[in-house]
């Protein structure tokens, strides 16, 4: 009988098939395969098989997540760039666009007030906003009260481990409180 040796292997190496399995599937015995196996080393080779599969399963993952922060940035950047053209416009808060008719015709034009567009000011404004976030986001950085929070928790543990080390209890265990008894003095009223 011709024993495909090859396919067997690989269908062990790349699968979870026993070799019981694939003994039944090529119909042949068990041992032969278990001898082959061991010889061949055909359980280090799955293992190692396994790790390449996982490796390049998170270095798929990272390269698609270093892409997406990439895209990111490169938006960032360009909201940033953006902004930094509105500041360098001095009138452009000052600038709207009116209807304006003549001989029976209705344009746009762009006139310059010395009233500011407050709705451009506020928009402008969360767009700053929302680029900062992005931008922390995007490194990893805290916002003031998030660095506020973790200096609070640093103090409060270097507190805890000053206690622990002195032997000094915690104040928010439980513990019994013991009451003294009170002598019976025959004083309580009778019940009914």
């Amino acid at each position: 009988m011709d024993v495909d040796w090859k396919a067997i292997k690989t269908a062990y190496i790349t699968s979870t098939k026993s070799y019981k399995t694939l003994a039944k599937e090529y119909g042949i015995s068990t041992r032969i395969i278990n001898d082959r196996g061991g010889a061949e080393q055909w359980v280090k080779l799955r293992k190692d098989y396994s790790a390449k599969v996982v490796r390049n399963a998170v270095s798929r993952a990272c390269e698609k997540e270093s892409n997406k922060l990439a895209t990111l940035a490169a938006a960032a950047d360009k909201l940033s760039n953006s902004i930094n053209g509105v500041f360098s416009d001095v009138q452009q808060f000052n600038r709207f666009i009116v209807p304006e008719s003549s001989e029976g015709r209705t344009e746009s034009v762009e006139r310059v007030y010395k009233k500011a567009d407050t709705r451009a000011m506020r928009d402008l404004a969360g767009a700053i906003k929302d680029l900062n976030a992005s931008l922390r986001s995007l490194h990893d950085l805290p916002t003031r009260a998030e660095l506020e929070a973790m200096a609070i928790n640093r103090e409060r543990l270097e507190i805890e481990k000053a206690k622990a080390s002195q032997g000094i209890p915690d104040a928010d265990t439980t513990g019994v409180v013991l009451i003294p008894s009170v002598p019976d003095t025959g004083d309580t009223a009778p019940t009914e």
